[in-house]
């Protein structure tokens, strides 16, 4: 047993020691696998990181290539375009010297004539009275108060400012009845004078908005600056004619490239960066600062550097718009809207501007008998008077005309809408010649522009709506022009007709009134044209709308009113308003009341009148078109 056992134990180690050297053996061959299989996978990484770099390095070499290629035709492409700056530079530059030179001479060869005009002017007193002094000081006074100043906004007079400060050139051509001729007017003497010799009788033409008015207040601004500095021409105004096309003609031969002279515009215009500020609005209610509106053009846009040299030599060198005026002592303005029964031109100007004091009065008669050649009297909403019935005839004097008391030396401008003026058909000795107005050229409509709104980026932004919403056409006429202003500071859009226009000023209106006021009134009962249905405060107030646009039709057409543009509280509510409905109109300022100042009554008198004659006729187009079948 032990023998076996011993046998068995060595029989044990024996396969011990043959599974050791079975593992060692194992152990060899594995070592030897990883090696080989080590080696040869440091060979493969070695063979394919040679072949990425070669592949970079290619790539590399191609890469410097393109860049050497790009680099040396940029600086080709750079060096091509330095010189052609300095070429356009040198062509900008001698432009700019013969343009100057050119000027220059102009000036020396007017020197002669603007010396005989400054001498005229500085004698403007020199033959008065005593008495005729005093009342050529009162009108520069009252004039200073009650004609100088116009509002800002359309939609509120609550904000003015100078006319000098808003007023921009307006282009106008002349027409001669006895000649037949028209030409551009350039200055304000092409007006007075043809040939050397006055003109008596003047008929400024133009249709509503077109800027009549505002016009008037150009001339009586420039005949107070002739009493209030003596005779001494001032410089510092804006020219009364838009001499747009004339610069052009003159300037032809100065070409500019646009891509040269973009950024160069603001070199020159003059203006205090202070004056301009993002959150100022000059057509909302809130407004509560006189800010002076001066702003730069963007230098994105397409103006021409030496247009605007022109443009503002234009604005500040043109002294003879000043010369003419000022050849008048006296100036008598009358605003034939605000006439009360009066017959003849010298008592409306005792009744308006002398309030019927008893010395002025009797100075101003001796005045116009003494020397009538120099009184101008401007006579402004020619179809806008109601004259008196009957009227009292002249058969020297075209019936619908003002009758005068002198033997009419004294030189008279009407201003008038077209229809009037045609249908009137003054005869050649009381029609010397017709001044038609017909809006303002692209320069005077961007000066317009930047007097209303204050800040560059708001100026391109409503240029772009303009643009967006095709309303382009409306912006040569002011007033228009001015109404689409508001209408995109409220709205931030522009709508595409002159129908939807007066619609959303009116919209707004109502809007602004109902925030201030409460304008709650009964349920609708009266049906409105379908587009008018789609502005929510004209829906929500139909009943008002629908009364004052049969009033607007009434007035316009009825008698005894008709074609009348103001007219009584009364009146109104004859026709069916009530005092608080007025008041409301009022409040939106569709409604404009003014007081009758008189110093022989006692108790203070007013008058009604809408906003603007246009907003008259729409009234009354509303109501034709919302009760065509009720006309007859």
């Amino acid at each position: 047993m032990r023998r076996q056992a011993l046998k068995a134990v060595e029989d044990g180690l024996k396969a011990v020691e043959d599974g050791v050297k079975k593992i060692e053996k194992t152990k060899d061959e594995a070592i030897q696998q990883i090696e080989t299989k080590r080696k040869q996978t440091h060979d493969n990484l070695d063979s394919h990181f040679d072949q990425r770099l070669l592949e970079q390095s290619k790539k590399i070499e191609a890469v410097t290539i393109r860049m050497q290629t790009e680099k040396n035709e940029f600086e080709s492409k750079y060096q091509t375009a330095v010189n052609e700056i300095e070429t356009k530079g040198k062509q900008v530059t001698e432009n700019i010297d013969a343009y100057f030179e050119s000027r220059v001479n102009d000036y020396e060869n007017k020197v002669e004539d603007q010396s005989k005009e400054i001498s005229d002017v500085e004698t403007l007193n020199s033959g008065l009275t005593e008495d005729e002094k005093g009342l050529q000081r009162y009108l520069l006074e009252f004039y200073r108060q009650e004609y100088v100043l116009i509002p800002i906004s359309p939609l509120s007079t609550k904000y003015r400012k100078s006319v000098e400060e808003l007023y921009v050139p307006l282009q106008a051509k002349i027409f001669c009845k006895q000649n037949n001729n028209n030409v551009p007017a350039t200055k304000l003497a092409d007006v007075f004078q043809q040939d050397n010799k006055v003109k008596r009788s003047i008929y400024l033409t133009g249709e509503a908005g077109i800027g009549k008015s505002t016009f008037c207040r150009k001339l009586i601004s420039l005949w107070c600056t002739a009493g209030e500095n003596e005779g001494k021409l001032q410089h510092n105004y804006t020219a009364v004619f838009d001499l747009d096309t004339q610069s052009s003609t003159e300037n032809a031969e100065i070409q500019v490239d646009d891509g040269f002279h973009n950024c160069t515009d603001d070199l020159y215009y003059e203006y205090d960066s202070d004056s301009y500020s993002d959150d100022s609005s000059l057509c909302n209610q809130d407004l509560s600062t006189d800010t002076t509106a001066n702003a730069v053009p963007s230098c994105t846009s397409n103006q021409d550097p030496l247009n605007t040299v022109a443009k503002k030599s234009q604005i500040n060198d043109n002294d003879t718009d000043n010369a003419s005026i000022q050849k008048f002592d006296f100036l008598f303005f009358i605003s034939l809207r605000d006439t009360n029964q009066e017959v003849s031109i010298e008592e409306m100007v005792e009744k308006q501007l002398l309030y019927q004091n008893l010395k002025r009065v009797e100075c101003f008669k001796n005045t116009i008998e003494r020397i009538p050649e120099k009184c101008l009297f401007i006579l402004d909403g020619l179809d806008e008077w109601t004259p008196p019935k009957p009227l009292p005839t002249h058969p020297t004097v075209t019936k619908g005309l003002p009758l005068s008391s002198v033997s009419g030396k004294y030189v008279k401008l009407f201003t008038t809408r077209r229809w009037k003026y045609e249908s009137l058909s003054p005869c050649i000795e009381e029609h010397e010649s017709e001044v038609r107005l017909t809006g303002i050229g692209k320069t005077a409509s961007r000066a317009l522009i930047e007097n209303m709104l204050v800040s560059k980026y708001q100026i391109f932004a409503f240029e772009t709506a303009v643009s967006l919403s095709d309303t382009y056409d409306l912006t040569s006429t002011p007033l228009l022009l001015k109404l689409l202003i508001c209408l995109w500071q409220e709205n931030s859009k522009l709508e595409r007709s002159k129908t939807e226009l007066y619609c959303s000023i009116i919209n707004i209106m109502l809007h602004l009134a109902e925030r201030r006021n409460d304008l709650s009134t009964d349920i609708p009962t009266h049906q409105l044209p379908e587009m008018l249905k789609v502005f929510r405060y004209i829906k929500d107030n139909s009943n008002l709308v629908f009364k004052l646009s049969q009033f607007a039709l009434y007035s316009l057409f009825e008698e005894p009113y008709g074609s009348s543009v103001v007219f009584s509280e009364f009146d109104l509510l004859q026709q069916g308003l009530s005092s608080r409905e007025i008041l409301l109109f009022l409040q939106t300022g569709i409604l404009t009341q003014k007081s009758i100042s008189s110093k022989l009554t006692f108790i203070p008198k007013t008058s009604l009148s809408f906003i603007h004659k246009s907003f008259q006729e729409f009234f009354a187009a509303v109501y034709i078109a919302s009760h065509d079948s009720d006309l007859n």
